[in-house]
């Protein structure tokens, strides 16, 4: 929106965790665009002409990398400009040289290292997509939104787990013992391990104990190294 020539809005700055046509984006309130406060972060994803958005709450790498690539920027090349007019302060009051690398530091760090993902954790979730739309870290949803996923996972869990004989043979619900159903020996089903997988990603956010939780984050790892070692076709 523009008032005579004051320009003002909202726009998306801070794109992190880029995977594929994915990637993670919090929306700023702008002045001149440049960003003054966030309001949400999201996960966007263009899939052909399919365009998702799903909310994640606060992102604080994207916040942090929107500032240090926009207002980090700025205040280096003020910085520079003071330092090649040897200047011997800078405004708070250091050498200007040490504010000049640090700002250096910062502004490297938003460019070229905030929010890089790994070839694991990019893996990882894509699998997390089949089931949330999305390559988004689950543990971000929030409760209902937890709920949601649990409960499309649950379908999917208990439908694949029945069909696992060994599971009928020793009366295992796989609505309740899908952990356990996903770990055993003779389980290489890539679905229900794929679902078993977010699943676990998931409850290690939001089970109700600590010790639960982390029960969960090392199935997740279990589950994990199940399925990056799954024979491929052909």
């Amino acid at each position: 929106m523009a008032f005579g020539v004051v320009v003002t809005g909202k726009m998306p700055y801070g794109r992190v965790e880029r995977i594929g046509g994915s990637c993670v984006q919090t929306t700023f309130s702008h002045f001149w665009f440049l960003p003054i406060v966030p309001h949400g972060s999201y996960v966007h994803s263009e899939s052909g002409s399919e365009v998702k958005e799903v909310g994640i709450g606060w992102h604080l790498t994207s916040i942090l990398a929107c500032y240090a690539r926009v207002w980090g920027v700025i205040w280096w090349i003020v910085c520079a400009i003071y330092l090649f007019r040897s200047e011997p302060e800078f405004v708070l009051g250091t050498p200007v040289w040490v504010d000049f690398v640090l700002l250096s530091g910062i502004v490297v760090w938003g460019w070229l290292v905030a929010g890089r993902v790994s070839r694991r954790t990019a893996a990882q979730r894509r699998v997390y997509a089949k089931f949330a739309g999305v390559p988004v870290d689950v543990t971000r949803y929030s409760r209902a939104q937890a709920q949601d996923l649990r409960e499309e996972l649950e379908r999917v869990l208990v439908e694949e787990g029945r069909g696992q004989r060994f599971a009928y043979r020793d009366g295992q619900e796989p609505r309740v013992a899908w952990r356990q159903i996903a770990l055993h020996d003779d389980v290489f089903d890539p679905k229900y391990l794929e679902a078993a997988l977010t699943r676990a990603r998931l409850e290690s956010r939001w089970a109700p104990s600590r010790d639960e939780r982390r029960a969960h984050a090392r199935a997740h790892d279990r589950i994990w190294h199940k399925l990056a070692n799954l024979p491929r076709p052909g």
